[in-house]
């Protein structure tokens, strides 16, 4: 049995090394300057402790265009306001598609994440519309508007109560409340979190499973740097993040269902929120939106929408600081 396990990790690897040559060679010609990689791993090794800071000293010394190696993976880094002006503005169809993390190809999560869409299919182009002319259209947001203010109130009620008293306060804390209040409003018309009072326990299941989720996403995963270990999910990271992300979808379906049970109600009073939204848009035909789309569309919400206490941690998170992204569909380059 071991044996077997070596022989298949054996030759997983020099696959990838192999597929690392080849698009070495095949691409070698037109890339930006940038460290030299080593065999099969590439430039992992240089990004040691915090990532931001090793791309800032790698910046240093090859420019604010550069390019790296992750394994079988090319990404490029952009670090200057004029380059990236230049890549995400003017040349921002070319680089709109950005490579998915393998750890999040579950529960059909990835179908739900439309800045991680190819800019020119259909399923992005319907998500864009759906957006644009529904969810965060200005009468979509000033229906709203009056939430994110009661939202703004309490955490400015809470700030003066800690200067009044001349004690110190827990900013993570109340950030990650505030953003947790904004979005769950915005989204389902609920408040779960307070300033104050001891979090339910329906709370706090909620809080650790987005932390899970935003922590595990943040992790360097060897899926990401050789693809063809994927399927072996050898870190984990897959089944820790379908874990925690198959509690936010119960959590979201129970909303969901009961949303929908209330809208049956002949005095029920439209909330305009999100989920609200969302179901109109199912009971008619432009979009063809179904109950599985909208769960995973509100279950995304919260963790690709600033739900990410980056103090929780001790310092920042450990989020990527670069994404790889396809150049024209090629996996050529990331910003």
């Amino acid at each position: 049995m071991v044996a077997s396990l070596f022989l298949v990790f054996s030759l997983a690897f020099i696959a990838a090394w192999a597929l690392g040559l080849l698009s070495r060679r095949g691409h070698g010609g037109n890339l930006p300057p940038g460290p030299r990689p080593l065999p099969i791993v590439g430039n992992i090794f240089q990004l040691r402790g915090n990532p931001l800071k090793s791309l800032a000293d790698l910046a240093k010394t090859y420019g604010p265009l550069m390019s790296l190696r992750f394994g079988t993976q090319l990404v490029v880094v952009v670090s200057s306001p004029e380059v990236a002006m230049e890549v995400l503005h003017k040349q921002g169809h070319t680089f709109s598609s950005r490579s998915l993390p393998a750890a999040v190809n579950i529960y059909g999560f990835n179908k739900a994440l439309w800045t991680m869409m190819p800019a020119d299919s259909a399923p992005w182009k319907r998500f864009r519309k759906m957006g644009k002319e529904k969810l965060f259209s200005n009468e979509a947001l000033h229906q709203t508007e009056w939430q994110r203010q009661e939202a703004l109130q309490r955490l400015a009620k809470h700030v003066r109560g800690f200067s009044e008293r001349g004690e110190v306060m827990n900013v993570g804390a109340a950030t990650f409340t505030t953003m947790t209040d904004l979005v769950l409003s915005t989204l389902f018309s609920i408040h779960l979190t307070d300033y104050t009072s001891p979090d339910s326990a329906m709370t706090k299941e909620f809080k650790e499973n987005v932390n899970a989720f935003s922590r595990y996403i943040g992790i360097p995963n060897v899926s990401d740097f050789f693809p063809i270990l994927a399927p072996l999910d050898l870190q984990g990271i897959r089944r820790k993040i379908g874990h925690h992300l198959k509690k936010l979808l119960d959590f979201v379906d129970d909303k969901v269902d009961k949303r929908k049970l209330e809208r049956m109600d002949s005095d029920y009073r439209k909330k305009n929120d999100f989920l609200d939204t969302l179901l109109d848009l199912a009971d008619g035909a432009e979009y063809e939106l179904t109950k599985e789309e909208i769960s995973l569309l509100l279950a995304v919400r919260p963790n690709y929408c600033g739900i990410r206490n980056k103090w929780s941690y001790g310092g920042m998170d450990n989020g990527r600081t670069t994404t790889p992204s396809r150049q024209n569909g090629k996996g050529e380059s990331g910003t």
